[in-house]
């Protein structure tokens, strides 16, 4: 019972809706504490005002703009400040359009204003929203390619299991929600298949996203995966395998194989699962492991 306690009073959603309740009531309290002024309310009042015509004006999602609108018209006397502290938080157009500076990207750059070009003088609405995409986000825009549409999830997951398999050089997958089931799990062991095959396969999920579905570790546990996948394709055992870390996530691995080395300067709780706690990196710790097992 206790165990179970804890573990709910630990699990992430409970903790970041804590944490931020407890700083919306400390942002309240001092808003109320100074409101008694009327002054201070004008100015708070007009200042969520003036904050609502600079949402409405903002280049945003509608249903963005029209949630903070209504949040802040409601609670005028302290939405202005909420929208300060939590709303519009994007990373700046300068460091967002920095990226199209890179040397690598500069021929795609180019190849998408040629793009927008032909789009101006052919569907100006069509322009419009690609070039609002380009100069927003730096999104690239690419022609005479390919796309399938599937009216529903059942196809493309029809369509996944047909075509995973036949990957040569990368598998890329990117959900906000994943979930260990009867559909993940087939898709898994065709991935765990294509790693062994020397296929790079990456996986991107939203870890808050997925805090309800999946182990707080489940990165650490693909991880794991991978390398079990690679020592099969090897024909080396678990046994024959060292493995070097430093943090939380690999302690899965460690748990793998039966020499495991975390670094000197690694996490703690990392420490506890390795057979062996070496140098920091900095003081040739991975070389030091190595001379000690012999391998060097």
């Amino acid at each position: 019972m206790k165990n179970k306690l804890k573990k709910q009073l630990t699990n992430r959603l409970i903790v970041v809706f804590l944490l931020i309740l407890i700083q919306l009531l400390i942002i309240l309290y001092s808003i109320f504490d100074i409101s008694g002024s009327y002054t201070i309310n004008i100015f708070f009042r007009v200042f969520s005002y003036i904050i609502v015509i600079y949402i409405i004006n903002r280049q945003d999602n509608p249903a963005y703009k029209i949630a903070w609108c209504i949040l802040v018209l409601i609670v005028p006397l302290f939405g202005g400040v909420l929208y300060l502290l939590f709303g519009g938080r994007k990373v700046s157009k300068a460091l967002r359009m920095a990226n199209l500076n890179y040397e690598g990207i500069k021929d795609e750059i180019e190849n998408t204003r040629g793009i927008l070009q032909q789009l101006y003088s052919q569907d100006h609405e069509a322009y419009k929203l690609f070039n609002y995409g380009f100069n927003a986000d730096g999104f690239s825009i690419y022609e005479n390619t390919n796309v399938t549409f599937f009216a529903s999830g059942e196809e493309k997951y029809a369509s996944m299991l047909e075509e995973l398999p036949k990957a040569k050089h990368f598998i890329f997958l990117e959900y906000f929600i994943i979930e260990e089931g009867k559909m993940w799990n087939k898709i898994l062991e065709i991935l765990e298949a294509k790693v062994k095959e020397r296929v790079k396969v990456i996986v991107i999920y939203d870890d808050f996203g997925c805090a309800t579905n999946l182990a707080s570790n489940y990165d650490a546990i693909l991880k794991s995966k991978g390398i079990k996948a690679i020592l099969a394709k090897l024909n080396i055992s678990p046994d024959e395998a060292m493995a070097f870390g430093d943090d939380t996530n690999d302690i899965p691995m460690f748990k793998l194989v039966k020499h495991s080395v975390c670094l000197g300067n690694g996490n703690p709780e990392a420490k506890k699962h390795a057979s062996f706690v070496t140098d920091t990196i900095e003081n040739d710790g991975m070389y030091k492991a190595l001379k000690k097992y012999n391998l060097i």
